[in-house]
């Protein structure tokens, strides 16, 4: 966290940084940029959240990042911006904590975006499984497909029911970054598997891109980086466990 904002005399703000691996910083008519306004307080007391119009001078573009999966991050440079007393999103010092709670959420839905794919991806397998002869047997009489769509069914019904788990308790209001954390290392890691078999199971057409698996792998890749890679997460988990 290097981008800092400085309160200016008359109550205005300066801000001045980069941002990297910003989705849709091309088109969003507003951001909200996290900065540090006070260097000695830490993290979670010296960071603030600012409400920034997309058109406001000194903001600029200055890379263009293609990504796996056919999403597209942008490098974003604040120069010189200068931004009213109003754009404080929230109290000076306060930006960290509401950004985490966005997190849990978002976290949330990374999990459940996971899940759909890998439903997409079992029902695919299952339908071939159904329909493939080889050597003059059905795929879905074969022991191994048999073990990937077992292993697929049972791991799906038990991520979902975690992240309904963790909804709830998002609605009930409370505090789930540990099992948030849990779910967004079980649903890419389960996606991942599940597509890969069902392309296994396609051969040599499960890596053609007339096919929806290879972008659904390349999507769901992406998905155990942002917002926190899986080991970010474990370690989490695993911290919370050792300390309780």
């Amino acid at each position: 966290m290097t981008t800092r904002a400085t309160r200016l005399a008359d109550g205005s703000w300066r801000l001045d940084g980069r941002k990297i691996w910003i989705s849709r910083a091309d088109s969003a008519d507003f951001a909200i940029v996290m900065a540090v306004t006070d260097r000695e307080a830490g993290r979670k007391q010296g960071i603030s959240a600012f409400l920034v119009d997309r058109d406001t001078p000194g903001i600029s573009i200055v890379g263009r990042i293609p990504m796996i999966g056919g999403t597209t991050t942008f490098e974003v440079a604040y120069d010189d911006v200068r931004l009213p007393a109003g754009a404080l999103l929230g109290a000076e010092g306060a930006g960290f904590a509401p950004m985490q709670a966005r997190l849990a959420a978002r976290r949330l839905e990374v999990a459940a975006w996971s899940i759909g794919a890998a439903e997409r991806g079992l029902a695919m397998m299952v339908a071939h499984a159904r329909d493939r002869r080889t050597f003059g047997q059905f795929l879905a009489d074969r022991q191994s497909v048999q073990w990937w769509i077992a292993d697929a069914v049972s791991r799906i019904h038990s991520t979902k029911l975690l992240a309904y788990d963790i909804a709830r308790r998002i609605d009930a209001g409370e505090d789930v970054r540990v099992l948030v954390s849990a779910a967004k290392v079980a649903g890419p890691e389960l996606a991942a598997e599940v597509i890969d078999h069902a392309m296994q199971a396609f051969g040599a057409m499960g890596m053609a891109k007339e096919m929806p698996l290879h972008l659904l792998a390349a999507q769901v890749r992406l998905m155990r980086i942002y917002d926190g890679p899986s080991e970010v997460h474990r370690w989490v988990v695993a911290r919370a466990a050792l300390a309780g």
